[in-house]
């Protein structure tokens, strides 16, 4: 499978991004995306102030917190 540099590569529509990364790097992601999608969730470690600044700015709809821990939660 190829690697994918960009999430403007990605065919398929996307309903959530997950972000699992440095923060500089997933505000760079965020600013460079072209698709839509219907939120992010940020885990653990993953935010900033600069990144959680721009995605209130942008009006970016986005959870906070671990999806591991939450599934659990609504088994």
């Amino acid at each position: 499978m190829e690697k994918k540099k960009s999430i403007n590569e990605i065919a398929e529509e996307i309903d959530i991004i997950d972000l699992c990364i440095n923060p500089i790097d997933g505000l760079k992601i965020i600013k460079e995306c072209e698709k839509s999608f219907k939120c992010i969730v940020i885990q653990p470690h993953a935010d900033n102030d600069a990144l959680l600044s721009y995605l209130n700015e942008q009006n970016i709809p986005y959870i906070q917190g671990c999806l591991l821990a939450a599934l659990k939660i609504y088994r």
